[in-house]
């Protein structure tokens, strides 16, 4: 379905998609998992099976933030760039159509 590298997705017969942060250790906001958010938020804009999405970690914690291995590559155009595409993102998740939840205790055990 969708060829994602740090998130596991999946969407259940009932509409409700689970949106599972993997990006080891510490699901770090790098370049693959907001591309892979991307690619979510644009397949959940157009499947209208999805009532509820429900955001979770498989790792310890939710997120660290920003991925600062990554960040010392970029020069400043690129961090502008990469600061837009999470703000963006951001902005899209917040202004889809179907109901959010964010799991904080999201540890599988």
């Amino acid at each position: 379905m969708l060829n994602l590298k740090c998130i596991n997705f999946e969407l259940h017969e009932d509409g409700i998609a689970f949106v599972n942060l993997n990006n080891k250790p510490v699901n770090a906001l790098n370049n693959n998992l907001i591309d892979d958010l991307v690619s979510i938020v644009d397949y959940l804009e157009t499947n209208n099976k999805c009532r509820l999405v429900i955001f979770r970690s498989l790792q310890k914690h939710f997120s660290a933030g920003a991925d600062l291995k990554e960040r010392k590559n970029m020069n400043s155009n690129q961090t502008f760039k990469f600061l837009d595409k999470v703000n963006s993102i951001f902005d899209r998740i917040e202004n889809l159509q179907i109901q959010k939840y964010l799991s904080k205790a999201s540890r599988r055990i």
